[in-house]
């Protein structure tokens, strides 16, 4: 799993974004090309306070059963690393229904376990 070092433009402490990290290199070990980025508020260095936006992208097809359990498993995983925070997660995935996802603007990449993408 790839730790991206430096994240320029994102209201995160550097030990949360390590306890993503860590959280994510535990939740997504089974999956061989996911990354995750911050969007929203967090991304806007002008603004504080806010929820944690997070969009991980999964390169793989996965049913809606199993989006709905690593959703959960992230948040449980999130809660305990970062304490009590409101925490959003949407899943992407090749074949994404989600008008959601196509509507974000900007977003910061926090954790990759593939190398292409920590370019």
């Amino acid at each position: 799993m790839k730790k991206i070092e430096k994240i320029p433009d994102v209201r995160l402490e550097q030990t949360e974004i390590n306890n993503i990290q860590t959280v994510m290199n535990k939740c997504l070990k089974n999956y061989k090309r996911a990354s995750l980025y911050c969007f929203g508020s967090r991304t806007n260095l002008a603004l504080s306070g806010g929820d944690i936006d997070l969009l991980l992208n999964l390169q793989e097809e996965i049913d809606s059963m199993e989006k709905w359990s690593i959703e959960k498993k992230l948040k449980i995983e999130l809660l305990n690393a970062l304490g009590e925070q409101k925490i959003d997660i949407l899943i992407e995935t090749p074949l994404n229904d989600n008008p959601m996802i196509k509507t974000i603007e900007k977003k910061v990449l926090l954790w990759s376990n593939h190398d292409d993408e920590c370019k």
